[in-house]
């Protein structure tokens, strides 16, 4: 008898998705409009769009180097310095809104609120920790990129790549250096034995279950605690455990929805949301070890936010209505990913890979070397000064929905 009601569930279930499927597909058909297919996204936004150069710069993540788009000046120490202190008013803005806000208020003030924490958290593992691994936290030329200066016995760029990712309650710097320099090495970049591919491989026959299933929440968010508690030498775990300290003591001064919505859901839920969303569109995963340098650079792209606008001379109807799609997909849709999900590095992420090629292949400016803070503009600057050397321009995916379809092809 149980076995049947399992069964009949299992098909209510089974139904359901196929009509949501369906009906889903039926609205996307509906709200289809002519593009602009032959014209680049970011010069036709230039053109077309009356917003400031620096928003389409920050937005897109393609700045355009005509000399009116200026890179971030920020010390790296600020840089970090903001990323945590944004998290933190995040933290307090969620609070403040399950407090005192009224309930309709809260349901778009927390989500948007989320998207800022989660960006920020996942900036400081994907960016800033990301480039203490490489050694690279300070820029070339900075006095205290190679001082002998010492912080709890470790390098200041080691101590700023643990301040980092024990905020986020990532992987601890040890860890993932190991881990990440297999990632970058040609024997095992994007193969089987590629670390940063094993989550590629554990999704493939069941991505939506992932994205769904709160056990493999929680397991993640087990094993992210192990690298901050258990792994790492006493430092990391100091460290970490008064920041874990720290957040659940948050939960003896607010109520219970107000913590789990304030610490819980950024932390536990959608941080690892966000990685699987990036994830599987990052790089073309699973492959055999590359032959070539050609090849090295067809497995990695740009992702800019964004989709191509609607086509010029509608009018009438036709054009209210494909602005209108047009914006309710860049407010809803483009913009949530963009700020909590890519990061500047993940959006131009092929420059951190190409870089060091072309420097020794293409013999181009070695200016472009380890400032991180502006991955967009040096990747501009790498696809000018060298020629296009490996074809970068021509690696370049535009919005959401072409980032999933790379996923849906990286997991078949």
């Amino acid at each position: 008898m149980n076995t049947n009601t399992d069964r009949r569930g299992g098909k209510t279930v089974a139904r359901t998705i196929e009509a949501l499927r369906r009906l889903g597909a039926r609205m996307t058909l509906w709200a289809r409009y002519p593009r602009e297919d032959e014209i680049d996204p970011r010069q036709d936004m230039e053109n077309r769009l009356t917003l400031p150069r620096w928003l389409l710069d920050w937005f897109t993540g393609k700045p355009i180097l005509d000399g009116r788009s200026g890179p971030n000046r920020l010390d790296p120490l600020a840089y970090l310095a903001l990323d945590m202190g944004l998290a933190l008013l995040g933290v307090a803005g969620v609070v403040a809104s399950m407090l005192t806000a009224p309930w309709w208020a809260s349901l778009v003030m927390v989500p948007a609120l989320w998207m800022v924490i989660v960006g920020r958290l996942r900036k400081m593992q994907t960016l800033e920790g990301h480039e203490a691994a490489h050694g690279n936290f300070f820029l070339q030329g900075d006095p205290r990129r190679d001082g002998a200066r010492r912080l709890f016995g470790m390098t200041v760029n080691d101590f700023l790549g643990e301040v980092a990712t024990t905020f986020a309650l990532s992987q601890n710097m040890v860890a993932y250096r190991r881990d990440h320099d297999l990632h970058h090495a040609v024997e095992t970049y994007t193969t089987d034995d590629d670390p940063d591919a094993a989550l590629v491989r554990s999704i493939r026959k069941g991505f939506v279950g992932h994205l769904l299933n709160p056990i493999e929440y929680g397991r993640d968010f087990a094993q992210r605690l192990h690298a901050n508690l258990v792994e790492p030498g006493w430092r990391r775990r100091v460290m970490g455990a008064i920041w874990v300290a720290s957040l659940l003591g948050l939960a003896a001064v607010l109520p219970l929805a107000t913590w789990l919505a304030a610490v819980v859901a950024p932390w536990v839920i959608l941080f690892r949301l966000a990685a699987l969303l990036q994830i599987v569109s990052l790089h073309a995963w699973l492959l055999p070890r590359v032959a070539t340098l050609d090849e090295y650079a067809e497995r990695t792209w740009a992702r800019f936010s964004g989709v191509r606008l609607p086509k010029r001379g509608l009018a009438g109807f036709a054009w209210a209505k494909a602005w209108t799609f047009w914006w309710a997909e860049i407010a809803l849709v483009e913009l949530p990913f963009r700020v909590g999900v890519l990061s500047p590095d993940l959006q131009a992420h092929d420059a951190h890979h190409m870089e060091y090629l072309l420097v020794f292949e293409a013999k181009a400016l070695d200016q472009w070397i380890d400032d991180w803070r502006n991955q967009p503009f040096r990747r501009g600057e790498m696809i000018r000064d060298s020629g296009d050397h490996f074809g970068m321009s021509r690696r370049e995916v535009w919005g959401v929905r072409a980032m999933m379809a790379v996923a849906r092809q990286n997991l078949e």
